[in-house]
């Protein structure tokens, strides 16, 4: 899905983020989205859907979908990738 960049004043918004908000927001920025796995290997956050909760209450337009993947036992399953920006149609 695509996404538009955030609008010069959610600047504001970022800068009142907590550490562990800016890092799941600057990954999500820098990555096109995050799923739990994700954040737990790549920045130790064992508590994304908390995050992404902070991240929606101070105004960040967080926007989600389902994705199946392969688990390790060679198995679909159904995870949620979360990502910013604005829906664009």
């Amino acid at each position: 899905m695509k996404t538009e960049k955030l609008e010069k004043g959610d600047k504001m918004k970022i800068d009142s983020l907590s550490a562990g908000e800016k890092r799941v927001y600057d990954f999500m920025e820098a990555n096109g989205g995050i799923t739990t796995l994700e954040a737990v290997q790549k920045l130790g956050c064992t508590r994304l859907s908390a995050r992404i909760f902070d991240l929606r209450s101070a105004g960040i337009p967080v926007y989600d979908e389902w994705e199946t993947v392969i688990n390790r036992y060679g198995e679909p399953c159904r995870v949620k990738r979360y990502y910013i920006g604005k829906k664009s149609k």
